[in-house]
């Protein structure tokens, strides 16, 4: 299967990024490394492309099924 191609952050990512890295820098200046660590934890996440789905149901009744 191809990758899909990236397209650019909308502008609420690129929104929420710009507040993630004030906070880090605030937290950061503080000397809260625990806060500046959990913040850069979100903002990998953030850039992450991918998703998780969890699909659940009864056994044999089409949930492997693509439309």
């Amino acid at each position: 299967m191809p990758a899909e191609p990236v397209t650019p952050p909308s502008r609420a990512t690129a929104a929420v990024r710009a507040l993630l890295d004030a906070a880090i820098g605030e937290m950061d200046r503080y000397d809260r490394a625990d806060l500046v660590a959990r913040l850069r934890a979100e903002r990998e996440r953030l850039d992450q492309p991918t998703c998780s789905v969890l699909v659940i149901g009864e056994f044999n009744k089409g949930k492997s099924s693509s439309a």
